[in-house]
């Protein structure tokens, strides 16, 4: 990740040399991908300061949950899909956890067509089906589609604390409830 400071999404201009100098040497070692989030002082992605980041690397980046602090989800979305260097995008769907925002999810599933949105924030054993019922068919001019998305769990396999380590059974237990999940039309 490149994050310099866990203050804000807001970056001096040295923090923006430091995130990219970090991605140069990302790049060196053979990185391929890395996660990021800068907000303009608008509230909006700061599309600038991404592309200088990214510039004169062959770096794909997601765009973390710092979208769900922007002023303007839709608008932040498609300035996000706007650079084909951001692939996928990480977010709860604004403030809150991902089960709170499913519809507001959903409508960002529907408006990323060059984008693969993470969901994130509070899926644990006991919500991941129900927000894969949620999510998993988008409606698209009226017809049904299926969306590719991607899942993102922190607390939900650290028993609950995000302090406390990652425990390989509720990992186990969460991949499985994942890969075995059959989709409710």
């Amino acid at each position: 990740m490149l994050r310099p400071h866990s203050t804000s999404f807001r970056y001096s201009r040295e923090d923006i040399e430091n995130m990219k100098e970090d991605a140069r040497m990302f790049n060196e070692l053979g990185v391929k991908h890395v996660v990021l989030g800068i907000l303009d002082y608008q509230g909006l992605p700061n599309m600038e300061d991404i592309s200088y980041i990214l510039e004169d690397t062959n770096l794909t980046a997601t765009f973390h949950r710092a979208i769900d602090e922007s002023s303007d989800l839709n608008t932040s979305l498609k300035l996000l899909a706007s650079n084909k260097r951001i692939t996928h995008v990480l977010t709860s769907g604004g403030p809150g956890k991902a089960e709170d925002n499913l519809p507001k999810i959903k409508e960002m599933m529907r408006d990323s067509d060059d984008l693969t949105i993470i969901i994130a924030s509070g899926i644990t054993a006991a919500n991941i089906n129900a927000i894969q019922n949620e999510v998993d068919f988008i409606f698209e001019n009226d017809e049904e589609s299926l969306k590719d998305y991607d899942m993102h769990v922190g607390t939900g396999v650290r028993s609950g604390d995000q302090g406390l380590p990652v425990s390989a059974e509720e990992v186990r237990q969460m991949v499985a409830l994942y890969k075995n999940h059959r989709v409710v039309i």
